[in-house]
């Protein structure tokens, strides 16, 4: 009898522990879920802000601050919405998340003088949260110089992604401007925007490779692992 009595006990322990874990999974699902949600409205409010105060402005120059600040706001905002409608776990498709951002960036500037042409070689690629905001600024910051300073009509701006033999993201941003003076020195220069990418690309542990073909060439190999 007391070996069945023991018996129950533990029966009733172990059902007791998994009913409890998973109660545990489902409430910090919950929270996660909820976290993503404000996040997502939290960037929103603030792009929302960068938008009020762009209108306030009348001279051009605060007006492409703001519009730059609000892309980068935009640019780790669309992460969120696709950790929040897709339910990942703190990964995104990494060409879907460039497709949509590209998209993003061209509805920003609505103009006829820029064309941003997206070429991924690559689906079905998840990459995390940390690296994917990274790479997203650093084509939000690319991009917008090459529609600031280009002086071809109209810009062409192209975005290329593919892995490489060892399993590195390639990607390039290019554009069809005058290209970089011969000067140009990447290690200093006075732009917020070049300098937030050398940032982010020794964070991304990336190798750059910068040069003129056609037009400027931004290349980094990043590694995703």
């Amino acid at each position: 009898f007391i070996g069945i009595l023991t018996l129950v006990i533990i029966i009733a322990a172990m059902t007791y522990f998994y009913i409890s874990l998973k109660k545990s999974k489902a409430q910090v699902e919950t929270l996660k879920d909820e976290m993503q949600h404000r996040i997502k409205n939290h960037l929103q409010q603030l792009s929302s802000i960068f938008s009020l105060q762009s209108k306030r402005l009348s001279d051009e120059g605060s007006k492409e601050l703001l519009k730059a600040g609000q892309n980068r706001v935009n640019a780790m905002n669309i992460i969120h919405q696709m950790l929040y409608e897709n339910n990942r776990e703190n990964k995104v498709l990494i060409n879907e998340y460039i497709e949509e951002l590209c998209d993003n960036l061209s509805y920003s500037y609505q103009t006829n003088h820029q064309e941003i042409i997206i070429k991924n070689d690559i689906t079905g690629i998840e990459v995390d949260i940390d690296k994917t905001i990274s790479i997203g600024l650093i084509i939000n910051e690319l991009v917008t110089n090459a529609i600031k300073y280009t002086v071809e009509v109209p810009a062409k701006i192209t975005i290329s992604s593919k892995l490489t033999d060892n399993d590195n993201l390639l990607l390039e941003v290019s554009d069809n401007g005058k290209g970089l003076p011969d000067e140009f020195d990447n290690q200093n220069n006075d732009s917020f925007g070049l300098n937030l990418v050398k940032i982010l690309t020794k964070q991304l542990k990336a190798e750059p490779n910068i040069f003129n073909r056609n037009g400027a060439v931004f290349q980094f190999s990043i590694p995703l692992t």
